[in-house]
Order: C-alpha cells, then structure tokens, then sequence
C-alpha cells in the first residue's frame, strides 16, 4: 500500500495542479465582461452644424444648430432665441450656404420643419424620419413667413 502511494502521489499532484488551472481558467471565462468604455457610447447629441440669425425681411437672434441624436434622428435646435413675431413663420431647411434675401429660397426645395413654437427661448424642431435622408445637404435654417411668403430670418449652419 506504501507502495501504491509512493507511486501516485506524482500523479495525483499532478490531477491536483490540473484541476487549479482548470478551475482558475474557469473562473476568468465566468467573469462578467467590462463594461466597453466610456468613449464607445454616446454621451449626448452631435452638432452637425451651427450658426446665428440674421435679418433677411425681419429680425431675429439667437443660434441654431442641427443636432444629430443617439437614436439616429436629426432635430434643429434653437438657443437664446428672439424674434418680434411667431404668426404664421415656419422652420426651414434650405441648401444654400445662406439666405440673404427672399429670392434666395426655392420654394420649391426646401423642409418645412414646422410652426415656429414660441417668439423666445430654447426650442427643437424635430427631422420628420421621411426627411432624414437627405438632411446633411440643407445647410441654412430659415424662418419662413408662410402667409408672405418670404424669409424672416436666418441661420446658416458651418461644422
């Protein structure tokens, strides 16, 4: 019996150092997985584009910036904002660099984003998904009077 001990205490350090590998590799493939890194997930909108108004046939201040969001949708966002008038002036997107005068908007080939929601303050406008596609190649945010038919005010967006 002495013997037969003799012999397997070899093989059964052996076994005994198998099975603490076996369980150490184990326990790291059970491990929950990190977390990714912060930088990896969204931490809040994109700005695509920003700019501020200027007069045109009206007045108004303020910035306007298209965001793009975690989701994948597009809003305009307006900050600071002021105009004398709300009645009948939309939100626009144009592709021109700017709108200096009224003549400047196809009429024709601009997104109508909307009524204007209020004549101050922080306001979005969100980017029907139907318009999405398209959004990077609109450039100028325009208050459009809808009952005149010309612009107010605008903003043309730079990176």
């Amino acid at each position: 019996m002495r013997r037969f001990i003799q012999r397997s205490a070899p093989v059964i350090a052996g076994l005994a150092a198998a099975i603490a590998i076996a369980a150490c590799s184990g326990a790291a493939a059970t491990r929950a997985p990190s977390a990714p890194p912060a930088a990896a997930s969204p931490s809040g909108p994109a700005t695509m584009g920003m700019g501020n108004f200027h007069a045109v046939d009206g007045t108004a201040g303020g910035s306007a910036a298209l965001k793009h969001l975690a989701d994948g949708s597009y809003e305009i966002v307006f900050e600071d904002f002021s105009t004398p008038s709300a009645a009948h002036t939309n939100v626009i997107l144009v592709k021109n660099s700017d709108v200096t005068k009224t003549v400047d908007v196809d009429q024709k080939a601009f997104l109508d984003l909307g009524p204007l929601k209020a004549t101050s303050g922080m306001q979005d406008f969100k980017v029907p998904a139907a318009m999405m596609a398209g959004v990077m190649d609109y450039h100028t945010v325009v208050l459009w009077d809808t009952q005149m038919a010309h612009a107010v005010a605008a903003a043309p967006l730079r990176p």
